[in-house]
């Protein structure tokens, strides 16, 4: 059994679960059809661990768990709307960066990212920016 049907058989909110590549990147795609953002997250600590118990297969992807029909796409003129959430910021097709969106100017951003464990902050300008998504950062408790 594929990990994917596997997710689809284990949890009853799961709608689809697919693996996608997106700018060289491999995502493993849940969709759900929860819509409430704390079961969101629940569902996503689930799906992790069951994913960690599932197989010890090495192989590398991000996983993404989202709601039917929403959309994780932000506009940036928008994005004083999201100041203190976590942001993925696409510098070109192969490259991004997770940070936690603490100012929005008018053609700049900053973000408190993790550089080798440390907090940072970092500018961007809109001129660097391909794409921004909204992001859920799932605390893992180990």
């Amino acid at each position: 059994m594929t990990l994917e049907t596997a997710i689809i058989q284990t949890f009853e909110n799961v709608i689809s679960a697919k693996f996608e590549v997106e700018n060289n990147i491999k995502f493993l795609r849940v969709q759900t059809n929860l819509r409430d953002l704390k079961q969101i997250e629940e569902l996503t600590r689930k799906i992790s661990n069951f994913i960690d118990n599932f197989s010890s297969d090495n192989n590398q992807f991000y996983l993404d768990v989202l709601s039917q029909g929403t959309d994780t796409k932000l506009d940036f003129a928008k994005l004083e709307n999201h100041i203190n959430e976590h942001i993925q910021v696409w510098l070109n097709k192969d490259e991004f960066v997770l940070g936690y969106l603490l100012d929005k100017q008018e053609n700049i951003i900053t973000l408190e990212i993790n550089v080798k464990g440390r907090k940072k902050k970092q500018n961007f300008n809109l001129e660097q920016i391909l794409q921004i998504n909204s992001y859920i950062k799932i605390q893992k408790n180990k």
